[in-house]
């Protein structure tokens, strides 16, 4: 009996000591990202921008549509910058498993900068097994995921040429979520439209060295229901994917008709589909 208690006690004591590093780990990520958000956020001045269409004589037809219903009949916003709370689910089709996703993004508004950190959770019993985050100004790039608050699994660590491929995607993957502060998606010195046909336009960005462009595809409401990348981009996880994201569900927010439904999803070089990321977007705000 005293050897079966000896070891229950030897058990519990190291059960308490792997929760402590667990717990640990999460609260110093939550920590690091706190930081990050405020370094991200803390040169930004509010500003009052000018949402007046008839300064763009070049827009092709459905682009200015677009910008027609998402301003809702806004002449200007005035914002610093923008954050919101996601949820959803992240699939991995292959081994046909997925996570549960409880996120949030900061988003500067008039160049590509923004941060993303997320939980993974366990599918069923809801604790969290992955901690991520991925933060982006242009230049630097801070990616990190973490395995149970403690193993990394992901950093930044490339090579030139693919730093370039990553940050590519990721200028990309800002104005990609840019259907939520739609002025960042108006004409400006990174960013032009050029028509395709009454249903599609592309939209071209180019920033720096940085360069590339979206397929964008327009319903009948005016509304931005698609958006492809048309390369094949470096990703965190180092593979190379084509990304492509549904938007859906607009409702009007901050006076603002914007999409809180979101689909993105991944594919190889043969087709194939890698992952998707699906989710709902709430609590959006444009702070001052």
């Amino acid at each position: 009996m005293k050897i079966l208690k000896r070891a229950v006690i030897m058990l519990l004591a190291l059960a308490i000591i792997l929760l402590g590093f667990y717990i640990s780990g999460f609260m110093r990520s939550g920590s690091e990202n706190k930081k990050l958000r405020k370094e991200l956020t803390a040169n930004e001045k509010v500003q009052e921008i000018n949402l007046d269409l008839n300064r763009y004589t070049d827009l092709p037809e459905p682009v200015r549509k677009y910008f027609e219903y998402t301003f809702n009949g806004q002449k200007s916003v005035t914002v610093s910058y923008v954050f919101w709370k996601e949820k959803g689910i992240f699939k991995l089709p292959v081994s046909k498993n997925y996570f549960a996703v409880k996120s949030a993004q900061t988003s500067i508004t008039t160049e590509p900068k923004y941060m993303w950190e997320g939980l993974y959770m366990h599918k069923i019993l809801k604790f969290p097994i992955l901690e991520s985050r991925d933060a982006f100004s242009v230049d630097k790039h801070n990616m990190r995921a973490k395995a149970f608050g403690q193993k990394t699994v992901m950093s930044t660590d490339y090579s030139e040429e693919q730093r370039k491929s990553l940050y590519t995607y990721l200028m990309l993957r800002y104005y990609g979520t840019a259907v939520d502060f739609p002025w960042a998606l108006l004409p400006s010195k990174y960013i032009k439209w050029l028509p395709k046909d009454e249903k599609h336009a592309y939209l071209e960005i180019t920033y720096g060295d940085l360069k590339g462009r979206y397929l964008v595809t327009f319903n009948e409401k005016n509304q931005i229901t698609k958006m492809e990348t048309e390369d094949y981009m470096l990703h965190g996880n180092e593979a190379i994917l084509r990304e492509v994201g549904e938007k859906s569900e607009y409702k009007e927010i901050n006076g603002f008709m914007v999409p809180t439904h979101l689909e993105y999803s991944w594919y190889e070089k043969n087709g194939n589909l890698d992952s998707n990321y699906i989710f709902n977007i709430e609590n959006i705000e444009y702070r001052k």
